[in-house]
């Protein structure tokens, strides 16, 4: 598990004037989930092609929180603000996970009333349990990895959804009462997949969603995006175009 848990917990620590030495109370936590049934063409995140294990993944997690704490990195004697659970895909890990994080983490820390937490989760391992689940743990938001509603360019990604899947998990969320919904979207696809910007924009904007993160796909080092750009045999839009 060592080789999958890379940076699973990171906190951020605002010190008010006048603190007292030592370990400051965290306001907001990401925690990461390593595990993705298929790694994208484009990806270089910390994740590993694996069959997800929530206990091991509490366990590594439990691990990590007591070592925090143990060499007073942080203290968690007060509620958070945020905490965003990324990856990865979270979502594979099931209804039950988000319920074992608020016991790692502290039940008490999770339930103050302006506590925005957010589970990541690809459309097509967003089921109705998954999404129950997380609500009854206490999970208040929701991002869901659209990308694109053009289902060539999904192929082309390596995406394991359909546009309709996502149009779903929108659905879902929303029955489960996860009602602060956010997706994101990815432009500057390769021209030649005939990927219509402004469709996704109108289907995006008739879902009716709180968020939309926009990223640009970028060429990372040592994918296989990578290799076919070298190669010649993909061509990215440039900034001009």
């Amino acid at each position: 598990m060592d080789e999958l848990m890379h940076a699973p917990i990171s906190v951020q620590q605002p010190e008010p004037k006048g603190a007292q030495t030592g370990a400051a109370a965290i306001r907001s936590l990401y925690v990461h989930v390593p595990f993705c049934s298929r790694r994208c063409f484009y990806c270089d995140f910390a994740v590993k092609v694996a069959p997800p294990d929530a206990d091991e993944w509490l366990r590594a997690l439990a691990l990590e929180v007591r070592a925090l704490e143990q060499e007073g990195e942080f203290n968690l004697d007060s509620s958070l603000d945020t905490i965003y659970v990324g990856g990865g895909t979270p979502s594979l890990l099931g209804w039950s996970a988000m319920d074992g994080l608020a016991r790692v983490v502290g039940e008490e820390r999770l339930r103050g009333s302006g506590l925005e937490w957010t589970v990541e989760a690809n459309p097509e391992s967003f089921t109705e349990d998954v999404a129950r689940g997380w609500r009854r743990a206490g999970v208040t938001r929701v991002s869901l990895g659209v990308q694109t509603f053009h289902e060539p360019s999904l192929r082309w990604m390596g995406r394991m959804h359909g546009a309709e899947g996502a149009r779903s998990a929108v659905r879902i969320a929303r029955e489960a009462g996860l009602n602060n919904i956010s997706i994101d979207l990815i432009f500057g696809l390769p021209s030649y997949l005939g990927r219509d910007w402004e469709y996704d924009l109108c289907q995006t904007l008739a879902l009716e969603v709180d968020h939309v993160s926009l990223y640009g796909l970028t060429v990372e080092s040592k994918t296989p995006l990578e290799l076919a750009v070298k190669q010649g045999r993909e061509t990215l839009p440039t900034d001009q175009r």
